[in-house]
């Protein structure tokens, strides 16, 4: 027989984490309406990148003029983009129903993508591996040491806007940068 104990960490608002958003405002069965639909841009914001990403692809256009030793650019990309949809997913699974699985789905995809991004050559899953156990046993650290992750790893950010001559890609970053900053103050 099914352990009903496991069911329970699917149940809505199973999750010991409380934002500052009113629950059940709009939608009844939606506890944090706003922080849900958050996750939709995640989503749409990927497609539309994963569409030009095969544009540039069919064209035979390079993104960035990176090159790694064992991944595509294209591959490379594509998979941040695919991460990233699930990142929107599991932002609205979790804040529609603010349940424990919600939570952890939502932290680990997050940490996935922090995780891979723009790190490729240095990428060493261990960090990941080490992450995991303490998300999944002591959840109520989670957002914390994802900012402390995100923080960590914004370095690559600055250092690639500081080496990098491409003016387009420059004022990219420095409006990823600036984002970065606004989402340190709002949090």
């Amino acid at each position: 027989m099914f352990n009903k104990n496991i069911l329970k960490i699917f149940q809505y608002e199973s999750s010991d984490i409380t934002w500052c958003e009113t629950k059940y405002t709009l939608l009844n069965d939606v506890c944090e309406i706003a922080n849900t639909i958050t996750g939709i841009p995640y989503i749409i914001l990927s497609i539309i990148g994963l569409i030009n990403l095969y544009h540039l692809k069919k064209n035979n256009k390079c993104l960035f003029n990176i090159k790694y030793s064992y991944i595509d650019q294209f591959e490379y990309y594509k998979l941040l983009y695919k991460i990233y949809i699930f990142v929107g997913l599991f932002t609205i699974y979790f804040h529609s129903t603010l349940s424990y699985v919600g939570q952890l789905c939502d932290e680990i995809s997050i940490l996935i993508f922090i995780s891979i991004i723009n790190t490729i050559p240095d990428y060493n899953p261990i960090i990941l591996l080490l992450e995991l156990p303490t998300m999944i046993f002591v959840p109520k650290l989670n957002r914390f040491t994802l900012f402390i992750f995100a923080i960590i790893k914004s370095k690559n950010i600055f250092y690639i806007h500081k080496t990098i001559h491409n003016y387009k890609i420059k004022q990219l970053l420095f409006y990823c940068i600036i984002l970065f900053i606004l989402s340190i103050i709002f949090w």
